[in-house]
């Protein structure tokens, strides 16, 4: 699949969800919708500081069918009233819906050493800008008093925004910020990062972690490294290159220093989708990233650094991970886990965006992954499944991470049988998740269930990215609900067994 071919494809890949999950997109943001009217005006609250805040002073948000309001106001614009209502779903607590708002998707989850939970999202509203929000829980997830706003800088809109926590439970919260375009092409992008102090439930003024001309960029995730460095990877493009970019900050987001991953300077290989995972143990970070070259094919790649993101490994010295090739599909991002000396990735195929329809097509989705115990120096290809489907199935949204009990859990979306959900599994060790152990749908536990949306502008739509986030004892997930018609965040707690 050729750059230029890929790129025409990407916008179609926002209907993928159509035959898939929602409107979960599975490859590439580029193609993203203009939230509201496409209006490049502020968001509510676009005022000098952090934003605006809703502390939420009566009720509860919990799953109990009542509703919290507040007119408390922080850091930008007065205050509004917001709501947080519960039922539905299992009785997982809904976080965004707001007045500000009229529907929300594309979510991310972090937890504190404190017992914070902190939910971030991209919020709708009509007639504006789609912004930044966030909602913060002190009580393990139950509820949710605290909601809030973070204005993008230019009154930019807003999307695909991630959360990591340090070990001082500094929170650093990173999105993208663009302008929208014709035909709703995204131009001037930017990757910016907030701060939130420890025991604060408001972030700092945004700081830019990309260079901020000449590129556009794509598709950004925050992690903290192991020395506690905030990270950011995304997609770089431009002129020279089409790659990967890590941004560092060593000062508390304070300043961003950026440094290549992985490019090719001829053009011929399309390399993006990053995701960091780095390794307690080894101080080794790890980058995934899809490829797209030509030359040798689709694969997965994987880059390093051993310096706390300073310098990075060049790709030749990183072997790929090369996954079964079909034509009749289409990659997942490649998620990672770095765990002591062994490094953990998946990846998949679902769907392709030309047939919405999962019934006329004969390939199989699949999630495979593959495992390196020497620091990403080899990789064991065998390619195993971790969730078994069929061809009539769909699967979007991968997510896996590793637990504090040393256990890995995996999240998704999946359409079963016509039945579309949201689903987690765990592997409760490294030999389990490596000795066989399969995923399917029918053995998972259910998240809750969601709508089938042919819509990627549409208010039910689900967005591309499920927050996951553990302790040792409990799992934690942030995901779209669209089953009552519109779609808002909710929070799912399990204990982990």
């Amino acid at each position: 699949m050729t750059p230029n071919r890929r790129r025409l494809l990407v916008p179609l890949l926002l209907t993928l969800a159509a035959g898939a999950c929602s409107g979960v997109v599975s490859l590439g943001s580029e193609g993203g919708s203009v939230a509201g009217s496409g209006s490049t005006g502020g968001a509510p609250g676009n005022g000098s500081g952090g934003g605006v805040v809703f502390a939420a002073t009566t009720g509860s948000s919990a799953g109990a069918g009542g509703a919290t309001t507040s007119t408390t106001s922080t850091g930008g614009s007065p205050g509004t009233s917001t709501s947080s209502t519960g039922g539905g779903a299992g009785g997982d607590p809904v976080v965004s819906r707001s007045p500000a708002s009229s529907f929300e998707y594309d979510t991310s989850l972090a937890l504190g050493s404190n017992g914070s939970v902190f939910v971030t999202w991209v919020g709708v509203p009509a007639l504006q800008a789609a912004f930044i929000g966030y909602a913060v829980s002190s009580d393990g997830g139950k509820t949710f008093p605290v909601v809030g706003t973070v204005p993008t800088p230019g009154g930019r809109l807003a999307d695909h925004p991630t959360l990591a926590v340090d070990a001082s439970d500094h929170v650093y919260l990173a999105w993208l910020g663009y302008v929208a375009g014709a035909g709703g092409t995204r131009t001037d992008t930017h990757v910016y990062v907030a701060m939130a102090v420890p025991g604060s439930t408001t972030f700092s003024t945004a700081v830019e972690a990309s260079e901020p001309t000449g590129f556009t960029y794509a598709n950004p995730w925050v992690t903290v490294t192991p020395l506690g460095s905030a990270l950011v990877t995304y997609q770089r493009s431009g002129a020279v290159d089409l790659g990967i970019v890590a941004a560092r900050s060593a000062d508390l987001g304070t300043t961003w220093a950026t440094q290549v991953v992985a490019t090719d300077p001829h053009l011929l290989n399309d390399r993006d989708l990053p995701y960091p995972c780095p390794s307690a143990i080894s101080g080794r970070i790890f980058v995934t990233y899809f490829s797209d070259d030509p030359a040798v094919g689709t694969s997965v790649g994987i880059g390093w650094s051993d310096d706390d993101g300073v310098t990075w490994i060049p790709p030749a010295q990183s072997p790929p991970v090369t996954p079964n090739s079909n034509l009749e599909l289409v990659p997942l991002p490649p998620k990672c886990v770095a765990v002591e000396s062994s490094v953990r990735v998946i990846f998949g195929y679902t769907l392709p965006p030309w047939s919405p329809d999962p019934s006329v097509l004969t390939a199989v989705p699949n999630l495979s992954w593959t495992d390196s115990v020497n620091d990403g120096t080899t990789f064991d290809l065998s390619n195993t499944a971790l969730i078994d489907l069929t061809g009539n199935d769909v699967l979007a949204n991968p997510q896996l991470i590793g637990d504090g009990a040393g256990g890995f859990d995996l999240a998704y979306c999946v359409v079963d049988q016509g039945v579309g959900s949201y689903q987690w599994a765990r592997a409760p060790s490294a030999l389990s998740f490596g000795n066989g152990t399969s995923f399917a749908p029918s053995s998972t536990g259910l998240v809750a269930g969601v709508d089938f949306d042919a819509s990627r502008t549409d208010s039910t739509r689900l967005g591309d990215y499920t927050g996951l986030a553990a302790s040792a004892t409990t799992l934690f997930t942030s995901y779209v609900d669209n089953s009552l018609g519109a779609s808002h965040i909710r929070v799912h707690v399990a204990q982990l067994q």
